[in-house]
Order: structure tokens, then sequence, then C-alpha cells
């Protein structure tokens, strides 16, 4: 019924990318997209489905909602499309701009201001009955995102570091399960996976960044405090910050994103990424 992706850091300037399918509109207008503030208790901006499939922007300001305007036609019915956000909140100069497969569909320039920076994404779609939505391809920036993609890269193999339990065949599903997973119970040890390849169709695109992800829990016995991502390039790991894994058995989202290849400290090329290896750290 919704998908929430907190920001590494509020915004008050970003491009957000998505890849966005709504198979029919809602019986009545509807909460879809909201732009909260850090800790998710406060919507700064709200995108509305309507009932004829048009949306509606709103901004939150002391302690209400005000509307900077309506797509002039629907946006997605019974389709997909790629859309864009250009958001600036700004008292006079501010932005916000929505972009459907490079096109602009809705522009308003003034007061975009807000109580709060945005520090979070919550899609709550319309997925009732024949209303189903889907999302992915999420991408925050704070530069144009109109004609990026984002890609996947699944592990293929065992990498060079192979010190948790289990192998790569546990952690390959393209649909998300927790049936199987690898683990360990001692710290600093490194599990490195080979990846598929970036899919041919992009072959002149640049690459802009390279994130690792991973589901993961950690339950309170554990002798394990935290988790950290792991790229090997060049045959060299290197790993990203602690990432703040609760040790409360939950699973959680964790995600660090290289802009730069690590080993040679410029743009990452496609030669390199798909000879990576992607992993864990146990700290």
């Amino acid at each position: 019924s919704e998908v929430i992706l907190p920001f590494n850091t509020t915004l008050s300037t970003l491009w957000l990318h998505m890849y966005l399918y709504q198979e029919a509109a809602p019986a009545s207008n509807s909460d879809y997209i909201l732009l909260r503030n850090a800790a998710g208790t406060e919507t700064e901006y709200k995108i509305i489905l309507n009932t004829d499939s048009t949306w509606t922007i709103q901004r939150f300001k002391t302690a209400s909602f005000s509307t900077l305007g309506t797509t002039a036609s629907p946006v997605l019915v019974n389709a997909a499309a790629s859309i864009d956000f250009e958001v600036v909140r700004h008292l006079t100069t501010g932005v916000f701009r929505i972009y459907k497969d490079g096109t602009q569909i809705f522009s308003f320039t003034g007061d975009t201001d807000t109580d709060a920076a945005v520090g979070q994404l919550r899609f709550q779609g319309v997925t009732t009955n024949t209303r189903e939505a889907n999302l992915s391809q999420v991408i925050v920036a704070d530069e144009s995102t109109i004609g990026w993609k984002l890609t996947t890269l699944s592990p293929d193999g065992n990498g060079a570091n192979t010190a948790w339990t289990n192998d790569y065949t546990a952690v390959d599903e393209s649909t998300y399960s927790s049936a199987d997973f690898i683990e360990t119970n001692s710290l600093n040890q490194i599990e490195t996976f080979t990846v598929s390849n970036i899919n041919g169709a992009y072959s002149t695109y640049n690459v802009k960044a390279v994130g690792i992800s991973m589901r993961a829990s950690n339950d309170s016995g554990s002798a394990v405090n935290d988790i950290q991502a792991v790229v090997r390039t060049a045959g060299t790991n290197y790993t990203s910050p602690n990432l703040s894994l609760t040790k409360d058995g939950n699973e959680y989202t964790a995600q660090y994103v290289w802009q730069v290849n690590p080993n040679t400290t410029a743009v990452w090329t496609q030669s390199e990424v798909n000879a990576i290896e992607a992993g864990v750290k146990s700290v």
C-alpha cells in the first residue's frame, strides 16, 4: 500500500526520477506521492491523483496546504511513463515542475516554501482492486534526471571474498525473498559477488554512480555491531561508512552510493562497472 524512501540528507533543491505505472483512476481523489520531512511526520509537498487521472500539487506551510496547480490533462491511465520532478523550495523564486517522458506537463514558479526541507519520499499509490500502481527506478539527484535510467546488476557468481555462510545463490533473486540469505556472527568478514553486466541497450549512456543496496537484519545477541557496503574494483575492496543497522532482528534496507570509482577517483566507465564485485562487510 505504500513505499517509503528516506534520503541521506534533507534537500531544498532536488530532482526526483521514477518509472511509474497507474492502471486506472481512483474512485475519489487520493494522496499519491508525498515529499515529507526527514522524520516522516509532516508532508511538505503532496501530489494528489484525481478521479480524472490529473494530478494536483499542494505545498504545506504554516499548518495548512495550498494548491500550486493541477495538470492540464490526465497523466497516466493504464499506462507507464518516466516521471521527473524538479523542486526548488523558496519564498519567491521557487520551482515545482513535472516532466513525463522528458516533456514538461506542469510548471509553477513563485512561493514554494514549506515548513521543512524534504527528507523522504512516500509513494502511496492507488492499488485497490483494478487500480494497480507500480513504481521503480527511483533516483534522487541535485541535477536534471530527465532521460536517466536506473539499472539493477544482480549477483551472478561468487567473488573473491567468501567469508559469510552461504553463497551468491542465496541473494540472487530478482523478486525479493527472505527465505534464504547469507549470514555471519563474526566481525570484519567480507562477502562479495560478481554481478551481471549493464544492459546493452544502455551502451551509449554515461555512468553517474554505482550504489550497493541490501536488505539486512541484526539480532540483539549478535557479535556484529554494524554493516558496510563493499565494492571491489581493480582487485581492491572499498568499504562504505557504517550503515547503522539496528540490532533488533528486524529487516532494514541499507544502501551506499559511490559517485566516482574509488580506485581511480574518476567517473565510472561501463567496463569498470561490468567488472566490479559487490558485497558486504560485518563490523
